[in-house]
């Protein structure tokens, strides 16, 4: 709806390239987001699950009681 309204003002193309961008946007900040601790602790990878975790909650967090939990 909002595109409709939108089409009034700005040429379509212009709305194609803006779509564009923004989709190029949000998958380049797919490569930035860290995997997840618990499916790192599902493919027994857990140096890197608990590197995960520690990003996640704070290097000055105490996250063995949550790390046991996800074992």
């Amino acid at each position: 709806m909002f595109a409709y309204l939108l089409d009034l003002f700005v040429p379509w193309r212009l709305l194609a390239v803006i779509g564009t961008l923004l989709c190029i946007v949000l998958i380049s900040g797919l490569f930035f987001i860290p995997e997840s601790p618990r499916w790192l602790a599902k493919m027994n990878i857990m140096d890197d699950c608990e590197t995960s975790l520690q990003v996640l909650r704070g290097f000055d967090a105490d996250i063995t009681s949550e790390l046991n939990d996800i074992k």
